[in-house]
């Protein structure tokens, strides 16, 4: 293996496929890391399924090593196991002065032999989330009663590595009460080649494209279909807001799966909503078609201290945000710098107060020209959310090391 002085292995259970949340953060700060601090990431994916991930044309010319440790039992785990230590010490061997990443909580019971000065702990969420729902499941149940052991590793794990790469403030501070040494923040963001198509051809286009009028104000919701997303609720908004709304407004979803759209809002009024599903890599300009982004979701443990992919992707499309107090680090950041509104999804199912309602309409009608919001919202997006940016205290301890 190649002797670079600045190098991680990064040893991960989790599904790093393009199209999951966890895969585009983990991929886009190994791009980030590499063309803008010279930081090459190896990936030792342990996952017995699926593709392994893949840096596509991207620079970032780490390898990645497949050894399916996970799910394995009996003698094949411990043959697994053995393998990834092997592996882990040949790394460590051409790479002495490398990090070895470890992401999955699979990984806090497998003795890999890494030293603690070393390790880095990679969190993208806390483990209390095990135990926040109240699923019946097998798996649910499971989790449950594992629960105390998990976070026991997890807690020890923590207090003996050099650090821990988190995407929230919460996060943080959850990772410095388990006995972490530090920590470097680096939340969803967007790597700068991703911030340069010119708005104002695309939002044309793609009105063009989705038979939206320009006169139109639309609502866009961009993501998934599960029930945390709380999708079912910004439609239930959007027909709330939209008697009083002072133009004709539409609400757009972008989703990879639209034919599952009725099961989710199933018994609601749809009339103004469409849904298309577009190829990943065509959301960013898709976007600059629309003026508001709904991004609700519930106050608990899990949004907390998240950080959704999607959030980065509504600021530099210049979208005027509706998100949610719980979720803390993008709520905080939409108050700063006044970039939208701020909605609990219990106020929604509870039928919105006409107060509050209008509220939002009027934000919506002080947040300026949409050029000049635009402006503003690209420079912020530039200037705080570039996996470039945010990867640097990161990639300078890496470098100081």
């Amino acid at each position: 293996m190649d002797k670079v002085q600045n190098r991680l292995l990064f040893v991960t259970t989790r599904n790093l496929s393009e199209s999951a949340g966890e895969g585009r953060l983990v991929m886009n700060r190994a791009v980030a890391l590499q063309t803008a601090h010279g930081i090459i990431t190896d990936i030792l994916y342990l996952r017995p399924q699926g593709p392994p991930p893949s840096f596509s044309d991207s620079p970032a010319a780490g390898k990645v090593v497949r050894v399916p440790l996970a799910n394995q039992i009996g003698f094949s785990a411990i043959a697994a196991l053995q393998g990834v230590r092997r592996f882990i010490s040949a790394w460590l061997r051409s790479n002495p002065r490398g990090y070895v990443i470890i992401s999955g909580a699979q990984l806090y019971f497998a003795p890999l032999a890494v030293p603690k000065a070393r390790t880095i702990i990679d969190l993208h969420g806390t483990l209390r989330e095990w135990v926040e729902g109240e699923g019946t499941t097998p798996k649910d149940r499971f989790l449950r009663f594992f629960h105390p052991f998990a976070a026991l590793a997890e807690r020890e794990a923590l207090a003996n590595a050099a650090g821990a790469l988190v995407v929230s403030a919460d996060l943080a501070a959850y990772a410095l009460s388990c006995g972490a040494v530090q920590t470097w923040k680096i939340p969803c963001g967007l790597l700068r080649q991703n911030i340069g198509a010119e708005p104002a051809s695309s939002r044309d286009a793609w009105r063009e494209r989705l038979s939206i009028p320009e006169s139109a104000t639309v609502f866009v919701y961009s993501g998934g279909l599960s029930k945390w997303q709380c999708i079912r609720e910004a439609a239930l908004l959007f027909q709330r807001l939209r008697p009083l709304w002072p133009d004709d407004c539409r609400m757009l979803i972008l989703t990879p799966l639209p034919e599952a759209l009725d099961a989710v809002l199933g018994g609601l009024d749809r009339s103004g909503i469409i849904s298309r599903s577009v190829p990943p890599a065509d959301v960013g300009s898709a976007l600059l078609a629309c003026d508001i982004g709904l991004m609700l979701r519930d106050d608990n443990i899990t949004n907390q201290n998240a950080f959704p992919n999607k959030f980065a992707e509504y600021v530099a499309a210049g979208l005027f945000i509706i998100t949610s107090p719980g979720l803390h680090d993008p709520s905080e950041l939409v108050l700063r710098h006044k970039l939208g509104f701020l909605i609990d999804p219990d106020e929604v199912r509870t039928g919105l107060s006409s107060h509050r309602a209008q509220s939002v309409v009027g934000a919506w009608q002080h947040s300026g020209a949409r050029p000049e919001f635009l402006a503003r919202s690209r420079a912020i997006a530039l200037n705080e959310l570039t996996m470039e940016s945010l990867a640097a205290p990161f990639a300078a301890s890496v470098r100081g090391s």
